[in-house]
């Protein structure tokens, strides 16, 4: 594990050298709205259709990352900016903690 905190670390700081946008003002934003619409899939399709825990994951990540990705192609395609990798990692990490906290809340 020390291992692996210590990988992340020298690639944030790499990416902070070489200036890639890594802690730019939008990724809190791309992780919370990440985080909060994972919990809100995951909880809605467990309550409301009555998935499974398992099924519920599926769902609440799969809606979101690709909401993620829809968001990026119109930064690319539509506003003709770049894609952005970073935006997708920072995506990836609120979808990972909605999931660890739904987690907690879904008993199966």
């Amino acid at each position: 594990m020390k291992f692996k905190i210590l990988i992340l670390i020298m690639l944030l700081a790499g990416s902070l050298l070489y200036g890639n946008d890594w802690l730019g003002r939008d990724k809190v934003a791309h992780f919370s709205t990440s985080m909060f619409l994972t919990c809100y899939t995951c909880g809605g399709s467990n309550d409301l259709l009555g998935e499974s825990r398992d099924n519920s994951f599926l769902l609440g990540t799969g809606i979101t990352f690709s909401i993620g990705l829809g968001k990026e192609g119109f930064d690319l395609f539509v506003q003709k900016e770049k894609w952005s990798w970073e935006d997708l990692v920072w995506d990836v990490a609120g979808i990972a903690c909605g999931l660890a906290i739904v987690n907690n809340q879904i008993m199966e």
